[in-house]
């Protein structure tokens, strides 16, 4: 194949790639969530570069994010949520702030010998809803959820 072929071939899905990302962004910083902050207080957990998926629907199921998260919880809300550029793919659904009041059910299980935290709660339209961690060390996520729902 000729170079220059090529080379034109990598620059126009260059610029699909870079218009791509643009679109999203303005997607986001027209919705205002452009940044995402973390919440701010102690912290009785907090890891990054967590795992997990939402049980929204079928193909976020199937995917989800893998050491893309962040997981912080606090006294008063579980925070979840992507780095950047992950957080601009809405799709996956792990954007959440869930006040610990609202989390209905945690349940452990095993997934391909994997351990998991599916955590069922309402959301912000009265929903229910699920999502599923799997934080690096179990034990002290569940404890931090649960010292702050008591």
């Amino acid at each position: 194949m000729d170079p220059t072929r090529v080379t034109l071939l990598f620059l126009v899905g260059a610029a699909a790639f870079s218009l791509q990302i643009l679109y999203l962004v303005i997607k986001r910083w027209r919705k205002g969530t452009l940044v995402i902050k973390p919440p701010t207080g102690p912290f009785l957990y907090e890891e990054t570069f967590g795992s997990g998926r939402s049980w929204k629907n079928f193909f976020t199921r199937l995917g989800g994010a893998h050491n893309c998260l962040r997981i912080i919880v606090t006294p008063e809300v579980l925070w979840v949520a992507p780095f950047f550029p992950f957080y601009l793919l809405e799709q996956v659904d792990l954007e959440h702030m869930i006040p610990l009041r609202s989390i209905q059910k945690v349940e452990l299980a095993t997934l391909f010998f994997r351990d998991t935290v599916r955590i069922h709660f309402l959301n912000t339209a009265g929903q229910s809803w699920c999502i599923e961690l799997y934080p690096r060390d179990r034990e002290a996520f569940i404890k931090a959820v649960g010292t702050g729902r008591s």
